[in-house]
C-alpha cells in the first residue's frame, strides 16, 4: 500500500516538474546540488565571456554584417523548431531567391545603341578604365558617383526646393560638372565589373543607385530652368521619367537583357550638362524667352523643352512596351542572339504596383500636398518610385515573381486617407482651422517623407547584405581577386557596347 502511494506522489511531481520545464527539481541529495551549482557558476562565467568577448570591435563592415546573421539566424533557430528544419531567409530576401543567387551564374545581356555612347562616348570611357587599378571594387566607384550627385543636387535644392527662386552661378556649374563625373563613374563601375568581379551585386547597386539619381537629376535641372513655374508639367516631366526608368527595368525582367535606343541616357545626361552650363552663363531668366509660332501662338524656352524631353521620354515607353507586349526583336535578337524570355510570370504584373502610386500621387497633388513643400513632396514620391524599380531589379536577379504589396505604398495610403478624413471649417485653401483630421497635412507630409527615406535605404542595405552572402563577396573589396577559385569574373552574357561588334558577330556564327 505504501509503495504504490509513493509511486502516484513521483509520478505527479514528474508531471509537476513536465510542465514547468524551466522550475529546477527539488533534489535532496548534496551531491547532486553541488553538481547544478558548478554549472549554474560555468554557465554565468561562460555569460561573462560572451559579453567580454562581444565588445570587441569588428574589422569590418562585412564582418560585422556576417556575426549579426549568425546571432540572428541561431536566435531563430533557438526559439523556432520550425525554423531548424527548413532554410533561412536573408534580411529581405526569401530562401529561394537565395539558392538561385548560389546555384546560378550571372549573366548579363545589354545593347548599347545610344548615338553619343557608341560613336564617341564608348571609346572615352574605355580610355580612362586602362587608369583604374585592379584592387578597387566596381560599387566603390557607383557610390562615389552617387555620392557627387547627392551632395551637387542638394545644394541646388537647398536654394529653391519649389523650383522657381533664383539659385546662385556657383551652384550651376557645380551641377554641370557633378552629372559629368556621375556619367563618367557610372559608365566606369561597369567596365571594372569585366576586370575584377562581375556579379548580381554590382547589378542591383548600380541599377538601385541610379533609380535615386534619376530624380535628382531631373529635379535639379527643373530648378535650372524654373520648371516649377508650371508645376503640373514640372510633375508630368519628373514622373514619366522615373516611369521610363522603370520600364527599362520592366522590360530586363521580362526579356533577361537591357536595351537602349539611338536617344536615351547618355544624350539625356549631356542634355542636363548644357542645360547648366547655359543657365550658368546666361542666367536662368533666358527661359523665359518666348518663341513665336506663327502670329498667335507663342511658346516659352521652357516649356519646349519640357515638351520634347516628354516626347523623348514617351517614345522610350512606347519602343520598350512594344517589345514586351507585342514580341518585337530587341537589337540583340536581330544581331541573332538567341536569350530566352521569361515566361515564368505574368508581364503585366509589374505595371499595377507604379500605377497605383501614380493615382495616390495625382490625388495627393491635386489636394494640395506639393504646395505645402514642394521638395519635400517630390523627394517622397521619387523614392516610392526607386524603391519599387529596385525591386524589380532584385526580381531579375533572382528570377522570383515580383510582389505586389510593398511598404513603400503604406506612406502614400495613409496620406491620401489622411487627407480624406480631414474636414476644413471654412472653404479657403488654407489648414488653419480644422473640426477633424488625423494628423495635420505638413506634419503628414514630413511623416511620410521620412518613412519611405528609411524604408528605400532598409532595403538597399539588407539586400545587399543578403547578396554578399549568397555569393560570398564583399561590397567596397574585392574578396577574391581575380585567377582565385571563388573569383566572381563571370563574363557571360553579351554586351554590345559599339566597339565590340565585330567580336560579338565572331561569337555568335
Amino acid at each position: 500500500m505504501e509503495s504504490s502511494k509513493k509511486q502516484l506522489q513521483s509520478s505527479l511531481k514528474q508531471k509537476t516538474y513536465d510542465f514547468f520545464p524551466r522550475i529546477s527539481q527539488r533534489i535532496d541529495n548534496n551531491d547532486h546540488w553541488n553538481g547544478e551549482k558548478e554549472r549554474q557558476q560555468q554557465t554565468n562565467c561562460n555569460q561573462r565571456h560572451v559579453r567580454k568577448s562581444s565588445l570587441n570591435i569588428p574589422k569590418s563592415l562585412a564582418e560585422l554584417r556576417d556575426t549579426v546573421r549568425a546571432e540572428n539566424i541561431a536566435l531563430k533557430s533557438d526559439h523556432d523548431h520550425k525554423t531548424s528544419k527548413r532554410s533561412v531567409g536573408g534580411w529581405a530576401l526569401r530562401p529561394d531567391q537565395l539558392k538561385y543567387l548560389k546555384d546560378h551564374v550571372y549573366e548579363y545581356n545589354a545593347s548599347a545603341g545610344s548615338i553619343l555612347e557608341v560613336w564617341i562616348m564608348q571609346r572615352f570611357w574605355t580610355y580612362l578604365a586602362t587608369f583604374i587599378p585592379k584592387f578597387v571594387a566596381p560599387c566603390t566607384i557607383t557610390a562615389i558617383g552617387f555620392f557627387i550627385n547627392l551632395i551637387t543636387c542638394s545644394l541646388i535644392i537647398a536654394y529653391s526646393p519649389d523650383a522657381r527662386s533664383e539659385v546662385p552661378t556657383w551652384t550651376l556649374f557645380l551641377c554641370a560638372i557633378g552629372v559629368w563625373l556621375y556619367q563618367i563613374a557610372d559608365a566606369l563601375d561597369g567596365k571594372q565589373c569585366y576586370k575584377v568581379q562581375n556579379s548580381q551585386l554590382e547589378e542591383f547597386y548600380d541599377h538601385g543607385c541610379d533609380s535615386v539619381s534619376t530624380i535628382l537629376l531631373m529635379y535639379a535641372t527643373g530648378i535650372a530652368i524654373q520648371a516649377g513655374q508650371s508645376p503640373t508639367l514640372f510633375l508630368l516631366v519628373l514622373f514619366i521619367s522615373l516611369f521610363a526608368f522603370y520600364t527599362t527595368h520592366w522590360l530586363s525582367y521580362v526579356t533577361n537583357q537591357m536595351v537602349f535606343g539611338k536617344i536615351d541616357v547618355t544624350e539625356a545626361q549631356w542634355t542636363m550638362i548644357l542645360t547648366h552650363l547655359v543657365t550658368a552663363v546666361y542666367g536662368q531668366s533666358i527661359w523665359n524667352y518666348q518663341i513665336h509660332v506663327g502670329t498667335i501662338v507663342s511658346i516659352e524656352l521652357r516649356t519646349l523643352l519640357s515638351f520634347a524631353t516628354l516626347i523623348t521620354l514617351f517614345n522610350s515607353i512606347i519602343y520598350q512596351t512594344s517589345i514586351i507586349l507585342l514580341g518585337r526583336q530587341t537589337p540583340l535578337e536581330k544581331a541573332g542572339v538567341k536569350i530566352e524570355r521569361n515566361k515564368n510570370f505574368n508581364p503585366y504584373k509589374p505595371l499595377l504596383a507604379p500605377l497605383f502610386l501614380s493615382v495616390l500621387i495625382y490625388y495627393c497633388y491635386t489636394n494640395g500636398y506639393y504646395h505645402m513643400n514642394p521638395a519635400m513632396f517630390i523627394l517622397f514620391c521619387g523614392l516610392s518610385f526607386a524603391k519599387m524599380t529596385m525591386k524589380l531589379v532584385i526580381a531579375h536577379c533572382t528570377n522570383h515573381e515580383i510582389e505586389l504589396l510593398d511598404l513603400t505604398l503604406v506612406a502614400p495610403i495613409l496620406l491620401a486617407l489622411n487627407h480624406f478624413f480631414f474636414v476644413s471649417n471654412n472653404n479657403s485653401n488654407h489648414y488653419d482651422h480644422y473640426r477633424f483630421v488625423l494628423v495635420s497635412p505638413d506634419q503628414a507630409l514630413l511623416c511620410a517623407f521620412i518613412w519611405n527615406t528609411i524604408e528605400l535605404i532598409r532595403y538597399f542595405t539588407f539586400v545587399s547584405w543578403d547578396i554578399c552572402i549568397a555569393l560570398d563577396v564583399n561590397i567596397f573589396s574585392i574578396k577574391y581577386p581575380p585567377g582565385h577559385p571563388k573569383s566572381r569574373l563571370q563574363t557571360g552574357g553579351f554586351y554590345v557596347n559599339g566597339l565590340n561588334n565585330d567580336e560579338l558577330l565572331k561569337n555568335i556564327k
